[in-house]
């Protein structure tokens, strides 16, 4: 199975609401979507933060899903959030109306 790893950033929030938002998507997902693998990472490894990034390893079945998940929470949080994969941005300032380019970023494969 092609297998992707992105990583999730929050746009325009402070180091702690970016710990907080981490933690609410990270529940959400790991309840849309139980196999999924998520990691909490720190964007600065001197940071006092449990981890506002998020890391994902999913399979492409699992992007529909999980990119649905996630504009279903930016529509409700009115978050933005950035995906990267291997240091390229493939979306950001992305928002709950960005559902093509959320599962375009999300179901990118390896290459």
């Amino acid at each position: 199975m092609d297998e992707s790893r992105v990583q999730i950033e929050f746009e325009n929030v402070t180091l702690g609401e970016a710990d907080q938002l981490a933690g609410e998507l990270e529940q959400l997902l790991r309840e849309v979507s139980p196999g999924v693998d998520i990691n909490r990472r720190r964007p600065d490894p001197s940071a006092m933060s449990v981890g506002s990034v998020l890391v994902l390893v999913l399979g492409t079945p699992a992007a529909v899903v999980l990119a649905r998940a996630i504009g279903d929470w930016l529509r409700r949080t009115g978050t933005r959030i950035r995906i990267t994969k291997d240091g390229e941005v493939l979306g950001e300032n992305l928002a709950s109306g960005d559902m093509p380019k959320l599962v375009a970023a999300l179901g990118k494969r390896q290459q």
